[in-house]
């Protein structure tokens, strides 16, 4: 199913507005219409429980940006958006813009690069650690970390207890963390400064910062990665773009909608509810699908297509309501930089051998996705 979930996807969209995951024990929502009304309804469909099927990744997730509610996660998204302010990012987009051209333009020495480990995995951690202030040795382990994170959220299986010591790793490395190990008057420099400074518990700065560090790489990473290999893949596409570069950002959207970074994620309905005519009975798990709900053809036409001019401003990738992704400006910024720099400076850009699927319990991304370029 992670290998190809959009059959399975349409099931469960024809079966009806609310499922059964008789294995699982959860409802689910598949629908567009259903996963986005879940999403923004937080005070019916709460986070506070943890989004993921395990009590234990539940338990661990307890006061972070996405297992919290208002007015704790209020306070939270508020600290990390003051962190993560538009004027801090502008001053990053050069940063971006020239780190991308010098990945693309040694690619063109080569002929070829692999859009998931040349590419978007050195790029975004790069990248990301010059904005937290962290080593890219800390980077390179918070990429791991991420990926594990969100095979945390399980169910049970094999890839979750396998995430357990690189999640224990990672917050071991945390706890060692001071202000020597990072680069002054960076984000995460700033939120342990506020703790030395009487703002912040030591506990509370750990977990700010693993709210950047968490989140900021997996996501990205994959988004990166297939909307490299989208465009290499849909020749007319490509063309399309390198013709009217201004399409950029409908690039994002369609890609990040044909191919979500996210595929699943859960709340919790602890009143009870109804979603399209069914009732949802109190304390259940809603299991959600944003994977699904951006191809479902009752909202978009021919959803199987990927089409830069259909600029799907409403995709559910970076999620809704108040539990949208903070770092979805950061997200946006990485890869307009490096789309930009392909589109300048690539002529040719074609698939070079099949790609290799990185597969997680929750994000859909690549582990490998050679491409050849001149």
């Amino acid at each position: 199913m992670l290998t190809a979930p959009y059959d399975y996807y349409r099931l469960l969209r024809d079966a009806g507005p609310v499922v059964r995951l008789s294995k699982y024990d959860v409802l689910g929502v598949a629908r567009y219409d259903d996963v986005k009304t879940t999403m923004r309804d937080h005070e019916t469909f709460k986070s506070s429980a943890g989004p993921g099927f395990n009590d234990a990744y539940n338990q661990k997730m307890q006061g972070t940006v996405v297992a919290s509610e208002p007015p704790q996660h209020t306070e939270i998204r508020a600290t990390m958006v003051r962190r993560l302010r538009l004027a801090r990012l502008k001053d990053m987009q050069p940063v971006a813009d020239d780190l991308a051209r010098k990945l693309i333009t040694q690619f063109l020495e080569r002929g070829e690069f692999d859009a998931a480990k040349d590419l978007a995995r050195p790029f975004v951690g790069t990248f990301v650690a010059s904005v937290l202030g962290v080593s890219t040795e800390i980077a390179e382990q918070a990429i791991d970390g991420s990926t594990a994170g969100f095979n945390q959220t399980g169910p049970l299986n094999e890839r979750t207890l396998a995430a357990t010591p690189v999640i224990e790793s990672l917050f071991a490395m945390m706890q060692q963390l001071t202000k020597a190990d990072l680069v002054p008057d960076s984000i995460a420099w700033d939120i342990l400064d506020s703790h030395e400074r009487g703002e912040l518990p030591f506990a509370s700065s750990l977990s700010l910062i693993f709210n950047f560090l968490g989140p900021a790489f997996d996501t990205t990473i994959s988004a990166m990665g297939f909307a490299a290999w989208l465009l290499a893949t849909n020749p007319e596409q490509w063309k399309l773009l390198r013709e009217n570069p201004e399409l950029i950002p409908a690039v994002i959207n369609e890609s990040i909608r044909i191919e979500s970074p996210l595929q699943i994620w859960s709340r919790y309905c602890p009143d009870g509810a109804v979603i399209d005519g069914v009732e949802i009975p109190a304390n259940t798990r809603v299991a959600v699908f944003p994977g699904s709900a951006n191809r479902d053809e009752r909202h978009y036409a021919n959803p199987e297509t990927f089409d830069i001019r259909r600029n799907p401003v409403d995709q559910l990738g970076f999620g809704q309501g108040i539990h949208t992704c903070v770092g979805a400006p950061l997200a946006r910024m990485e890869l307009t930089s490096v789309l930009s720099a392909m589109t300048e400076l690539i002529h040719t850009l074609e698939p070079a051998g099949e790609p290799v699927l990185q597969l997680n319990n929750t994000t859909r991304g690549f582990a490998s996705a050679p491409v050849s370029v001149s």
